[in-house]
């Protein structure tokens, strides 16, 4: 998962035209509705959905 997460910060890096306060806003109640379908968000989930609010809010 790691390596998920430091392409994603590249990626973001190299295109910050995508990242828009908006787009970065559904991309986040995305990550929390995906995470917390199935009988809440678990410890794991937790973690790599505040390195993503992180990342797009750093």
């Amino acid at each position: 998962m790691e390596q998920v997460i430091s392409d994603f910060k590249i990626f973001r890096t190299e295109h910050q035209h995508l990242f828009t306060p908006e787009i970065n806003a559904l991309i986040l109640k995305t990550t929390n509705a995906i995470a917390s379908s199935f009988s809440g968000k678990n410890k794991s989930e937790q973690v790599l959905t505040r390195e993503l609010t992180f990342i797009l809010n750093g």
